[in-house]
C-alpha cells in the first residue's frame, strides 16, 4: 500500500511538472523569466510549480485580454451582420453605378469583411490641415459628438476644441470626451473641471493614481478618434 502511494505521488509531481513547463514554454515572454521558472521547476518540481502560478502568471492581464476578446467578439459579429445587410441594400439600390463590379464587392464582403460603402476619405498630413477642418465640422454637428484621445494637451489646439465641445454641449448635442488618465496626465483640473461643468461627459480612460508604481501602465488607450453625427470621423493624432 505504501508503495502505491509513493507510485501515485511520484506520477502526480511528474504530470504536474510536465503541465507546469508547457505553460511556462506557450505563457511566457520574457526568455530569461521563462528559463528561470523551468530550472526551478525541475529542480524544486512542487515549490517550481508553486512559484510560478504565484508570481508568474499576470492574472489581472489575462482578465482585461479575455473581458476585450468576449467584448471584441460580439462587437464583431454585429458588425458583421451590419455590413451585410448594409452591403446587400448597396449592390441592389446602386448596381449600375458599380457597373460589373457587384460580383468583387461581394467577394471583398465574404473574404475580408470589407463592406461596400460611399465614404469619401480625405488625407490630411499635418495638424495645420486637421485641426482647422476638425473645429469646423465640430461647429457643425447636430446630434453627438464623440472624441477618444491618448494624449490630450492643454495647449492653443486643445483650448479651441474643449471651447467648441462646451458650446455644442449646451446647445444640446451629446458630446463625450474619453482621455487616457496616463496620456493626458498633463490636463489640470480645472481644465476638465470646466468641460464637466459645460455638460461635457469627460471620463479617464483606465484612472492611475500611483503612475510610477501602477503595473497597468502598458494597458492604455492609445486611439485618437473623433466621430461627429455618425458621418463623419477623424482618426490619428
Amino acid at each position: 500500500m505504501p508503495l502505491q502511494i509513493e507510485t501515485i505521488f511520484t506520477v502526480a509531481v511528474y504530470a504536474l511538472m510536465f503541465f507546469t513547463t508547457v505553460r511556462i514554454i506557450l505563457d511566457t515572454n520574457n526568455p530569461a523569466k521563462a528559463l528561470s521558472y523551468l530550472l526551478l521547476n525541475v529542480m524544486l518540481p512542487v515549490v517550481g510549480s508553486i512559484a510560478y502560478f504565484t508570481l508568474g502568471v499576470n492574472y489581472r492581464k489575462r482578465r482585461i485580454y479575455s473581458k476585450k476578446l468576449r467584448a471584441t467578439s460580439q462587437l464583431m459579429t454585429d458588425i458583421r451582420e451590419k455590413s451585410v445587410a448594409k452591403t446587400e441594400r448597396l449592390i441592389q439600390r446602386d448596381a449600375p453605378q458599380l457597373g460589373g463590379h457587384t460580383e468583387l464587392a461581394q467577394l471583398l464582403l465574404n473574404e475580408v469583411n470589407e463592406p461596400l460603402s460611399l465614404n469619401c476619405v480625405t488625407l490630411l498630413n499635418n495638424g495645420e490641415a486637421k485641426f482647422p477642418a476638425v473645429l469646423k465640422d465640430l461647429e457643425a454637428a447636430q446630434h453627438f459628438i464623440h472624441i477618444e484621445y491618448y494624449i490630450y494637451e492643454d495647449d492653443d489646439i486643445g483650448n479651441q476644441i474643449k471651447d467648441v465641445l462646451i458650446r455644442k454641449a449646451k446647445a444640446g448635442v451629446k458630446v463625450r470626451f474619453i482621455y487616457d488618465d496616463f496620456g493626458s496626465r498633463s490636463l489640470r483640473k480645472d481644465f476638465l473641471g470646466e468641460l464637466k461643468a459645460g455638460k461635457v461627459e469627460a471620463v479617464p480612460f483606465y484612472k492611475v493614481r500611483w503612475p510610477f508604481f501602477a503595473s497597468r501602465l502598458n494597458y492604455r488607450n492609445h486611439r485618437k478618434i473623433i466621430v461627429i453625427d455618425g458621418h463623419t470621423g477623424y482618426v490619428g493624432g
